[in-house]
């Protein structure tokens, strides 16, 4: 038991502590009403009174609080909603880690498909830090998904240039998501000079210049030669490029081959998941005619993925190279899911041809006549087909 002076003691103490500590209690209770009155204003398409409260909390709050540099960021978020950007970046600036939040805030307004708020606040954290390569990458996806490419290469070129990436971004996490050279899983990777070159291939892929494509894919597998998405770009960029109208034979076989030889580099660090690897990688095999390899490739495929496009591809593959039988259940699967629309047809088209190789001719005839009902005059390939002297359409 304590005796009656040590209590009065105690109680001393505690009032002491209380009166010191009472300003800071009172002042986040300001800060933390002024941040309620903003989001209020965010939820109710920028309401100016909840501003004009909130500014006025901020002020209470640093009055009582000098040192809570919180209320600088809040106070520029205040100003930003309503309009007055010199404001923002005045209160932002004293804030040592403005552009730290802005960049997390233009990130996560980027994963929820508010590209265009995620361009502004991008553009503000610049101001705040021009200095900032990581700043210049986010804006660069930003701009990307906004499909401004060329404003979207000059800031991942602006990145490169400053040679400027915070580390406060890097996390070493494992990543799950599905890749594409048309859009990288950009938003799960560290801003990287090697993830930079990365998006600066993806922009050229949307641009169709295939050599920019290539020659950025392969500046990161130079930065980053462990990095298995280098030389997934690099084989797209190559296969691409095969493909392109001014290709001749001879540069369309080189072009096949780099593919190859880019992806077969790091074929078996790739996981099952990352299907479009092994679409890309089926593709090259099947166009330098390794049927066996283009099989094993597009069976990895149809292991992870069930979307019919792909099914589509892998059925007309089977059924262009003697393997017909294999691309019956995939036809069976594809018509199930397929719209009776135009653009379709050639699907049922394709499948009866199938179905006729194996001897299945009353089935072939059955899917050639609804083919042709759903083709009707699209132009579907209806007059080519060995069923049209097969199978009466009329």
């Amino acid at each position: 038991m304590y005796s009656k002076q040590q209590q009065v003691r105690n109680l001393a103490l505690i009032s002491l502590v209380l009166i010191a500590i009472s300003p800071t209690l009172i002042a986040f209770l300001y800060f933390n009403l002024g941040n309620i009155h903003v989001l209020k204003s965010t939820l109710n398409n920028i309401d100016s009174e909840h501003l004009t409260l909130a500014q006025g909390l901020f002020d209470r709050a640093e009055q009582y609080a000098p040192s809570l540099s919180r209320v600088h960021y809040w106070r520029g978020q205040a100003y930003f909603l309503a309009g007055q950007q010199q404001n923002a970046l005045d209160a932002w600036r004293v804030f040592p880690d403005a552009d730290y939040w802005l960049t997390m805030r233009g990130k996560y307004l980027l994963r929820q498909g508010q590209v265009e708020p995620a361009i502004d606040i991008l553009r503000t954290a610049l101001a705040v830090n021009p200095a900032s390569s990581t700043i210049c990458y986010y804006g660069g996806l930003a701009l990307y998904r906004a499909e401004q490419y060329d404003k979207a290469l000059e800031w991942h070129s602006k990145a490169l240039e400053l040679e400027q990436f915070d580390e406060r971004f890097m996390d070493s996490s494992p990543r799950g998501d599905v890749w594409w050279p048309a859009r990288p899983d950009n938003l799960t990777h560290d801003p990287t000079p090697a993830m930079t070159y990365i998006q600066i291939s993806a922009v050229y892929y949307q641009l169709k210049q295939w050599d920019m494509m290539q020659a950025a894919a392969q500046a990161a597998i130079d930065l980053a030669p462990d990095d298995p998405l280098g030389y997934f770009q690099l084989g797209w960029a190559y296969f691409r490029w095969a493909n392109a109208d001014s290709s001749d034979l001879e540069d369309k076989a080189e072009f096949y081959r780099l593919a190859e030889k880019s992806l077969v580099t790091v074929v078996d660090q790739i996981p099952d998941h990352q299907y479009p690897f092994f679409l890309v990688l089926a593709r090259v095999y099947a166009e330098r005619e390794n049927i066996p390899a283009a099989t094993v490739a597009y069976q990895r495929v149809l292991n992870v993925s069930g979307r019919v496009g792909y099914q589509y591809e892998v059925a007309r593959f089977y059924a262009a190279t003697g393997q017909a039988q294999a691309a019956l259940p995939l036809y069976e699967a594809i018509l199930s899911r397929t719209p009776h629309e135009a653009e379709f047809g050639q699907r049922w088209i394709d499948a009866a041809e199938a179905y006729f190789v194996t001897s299945k001719q009353d089935v072939a005839c059955t899917l050639f006549k609804e083919g042709v009902d759903i083709c009707g005059e699209t132009g579907c390939n209806v007059q080519d087909s060995i069923l049209w002297s097969v199978c009466p359409v009329r």
